[in-house]
């Protein structure tokens, strides 16, 4: 049975990605800050058909090494191996660069690109063993710009060429290494943010769902899907890869027919 790692895998795309993977048959080790959410992910997985048995949970903060450790020892002594690695734990701050706080530069690089390097760098030994593989979770903020979402851009645009620059070093060892970059996915993350509040969730995500050509925003699964895709055989030729799945969000921003006036 196969292994993948998933961080941030309390809530949202993370529990997605991990209930995902527990249909297809892995093994699960799962990680985030909230040892409550952790269990709920854990009792998705055993429904989804992952034996109770074969899920790790270990709870803590991914800026710490110690934590990375923690995940890494856990998984290796109850599972036995690391295949797959999917970085998805990250956080978004909202604020003007010219305001924004050294503390709050700190926080959004250490929770979006210091934990995934961290997480990385203490995996990879186990990763390099099985060649196995490793999936980032970015977003299409790295490709495109956003008044008072500035670092949180800057930090995914990091951590693509991250991405890109880490699967030349492991691509002759035989891992591989891609990055799935989603655009609007209606989770916690909107309202951790502080894009919009609980009560008020529905109709300011609408807005932004609705600007994407498809005219809505995604669902777990479905980024879920992707990544396992990038972390199965049926991949085995793509590595390096920034892959959007964005509903043609980062291709341009939909249009009403109705507002168009065709002279003839």
């Amino acid at each position: 049975m196969k292994v993948v790692i998933v961080t941030g895998a309390s809530a949202g795309i993370g529990k997605g990605i991990a209930v995902y993977f527990a249909s297809k048959g892995f093994a699960i080790s799962i990680t985030a800050r909230s040892q409550e959410g952790l269990e709920k992910t854990k009792a998705e997985c055993v429904a989804a058909g992952c034996p109770e048995e074969k899920i790790v949970i270990t709870a803590g903060d991914l800026t710490v090494m110690e934590t990375c450790k923690k995940i890494v020892s856990n998984t290796i002594s109850k599972l036995g191996s690391i295949d797959v690695l999917v970085n998805n734990a990250g956080f978004g701050i909202i604020g003007y660069l010219e305001t924004f706080s050294m503390e709050d530069y700190d926080k959004q690089m250490n929770l979006n690109l210091r934990t995934v390097h961290q997480m990385t760098t203490t995996a990879l030994p186990e990763i390099i063993k099985s060649k196995g593989n490793i999936v980032n979770i970015s977003s299409i903020c790295s490709q495109l710009s956003w008044a008072m979402s500035g670092m949180y851009c800057v930090s995914k645009a990091a951590l693509d060429m991250y991405t890109k620059c880490l699967s030349l070093e492991m691509g002759p060892k035989g891992v591989r290494v891609n990055s799935v970059n989603p655009g609007l996915v209606e989770t916690e993350f909107q309202i951790r943010a502080g894009l919009c509040t609980a009560d008020n969730r529905e109709e300011t995500l609408g807005g932004f769902a609705r600007s994407h050509p498809i005219g809505r925003g995604g669902k777990p699964q479905e980024i879920a899907a992707m990544v396992y895709f990038l972390a199965s055989a049926e991949s085995g030729f793509t590595t390096g890869s920034i892959v959007v799945v964005d509903g043609g969000r980062s291709v341009g921003i939909a249009e009403d027919p109705n507002n168009f006036v065709i002279n003839k």
